[in-house]
């Protein structure tokens, strides 16, 4: 009952937009070097429809015996939104399709077995492209973390701080990751907090609640009275639900995820932090699945 109270207060809107930035930030540092894609379908609701689909690439280069290494990684998504007819007082043409596509380049300082430090800097484009480029469709992300491990190496503990070029202000990151067992693991943290529990080598299961967003500028700008102010889309759903990973061979490996958002919102924003909704979809609480292949280089 919480989300609900806080939907529409200021607290809400800080707290989603830190929680977006830590998301962007703390799934980067916990992908595991691959290339994976995936599709991610949120059902009619309110007379809107959504699909995702993209891919994500990351791949960790030793540069010394020590344990540094170089990161590099890229990732799209193409986000596409079917509006009925009739359903909202401007045209929806511009808002149904969405681009979002960023490079990440990083250095890992390790000092000894238990202690690292991991530096990303991450340039990036989010936007409906509907005319020429402008400032607010790129995005600039850059964090530092260090990341401690337990003894017995079977706990890691990340933390840090992050800063996004449009909110303006650094924040901090954290993360915790527990291996209890050969069948039971946990993470804690953001965008994603699960158990994981292996029942063979090649499947598992998660129980999962997890941040899924889209955030990207529109070029031009729709709302009536609104036509010289740069606003931008927000979709933002927080979701609950159980994922089925399946290990294929030696490299690839299939995942599935199906469950339900407990908070769902969908809104045109201008670029404040606080009280920046220009118009809401009023979306209500829906179904939500994501399927996708990966390729692992680990």
């Amino acid at each position: 009952m919480f989300v609900w109270k806080i939907k529409t207060g200021k607290f809400m809107k800080k707290f989603i937009a830190v929680a977006l930035l830590t998301g962007f930030n703390l799934g980067y540092a916990q992908q595991e070097d691959g290339l994976s894609v995936s599709s991610t379908l949120l059902p009619e609701n309110a007379g809107t429809h959504m699909l995702k689909s993209g891919f994500s690439f990351q791949n960790t280069f030793p540069t010394s015996k020590k344990g540094n290494a170089l990161v590099i990684g890229a990732s799209y998504t193409h986000s596409t939104f079917s509006f009925e007819k009739r359903s909202h007082p401007f045209s929806t043409s511009s808002l149904e399709r969405f681009h979002t596509a960023s490079l990440k380049t990083g250095w890992i300082k390790t000092f000894n077995n238990r202690w690292k430090l991991m530096t990303v800097v991450e340039p990036g484009i989010s936007s409906n492209l509907n005319g020429n480029l402008q400032f607010r469709d790129f995005s600039l992300t850059a964090y530092t973390v260090a990341i401690l491990s337990g003894k017995d190496l079977t706990s890691f503990f990340l933390f840090g701080m992050a800063y996004d070029l449009q909110l303006g202000f650094p924040i901090g990151v954290i993360s915790y990751y527990k291996i209890i067992d050969k069948k039971w693991s946990y993470h804690l943290g953001v965008p994603s907090t699960y158990i994981n529990y292996n029942i063979n080598r090649k499947i598992a299961l998660q129980p999962f609640i997890k941040l899924d967003w889209t955030l990207a500028n529109i070029t031009k700008a729709i709302l009536p009275g609104q036509e010289n102010k740069k606003n931008r889309l927000s979709h933002i759903a927080v979701v609950g639900g159980l994922g089925y990973h399946h290990r294929i061979g030696k490299y690839f490996s299939l995942f599935a995820e199906g469950g339900y958002t407990i908070f769902n919102e969908m809104q045109i924003q201008n670029y404040k932090l606080d009280d920046n909704a220009l118009y809401n979809f009023d979306l209500e609480n829906m179904l939500y699945f994501n399927i996708g292949l990966k390729y692992n280089l680990d």
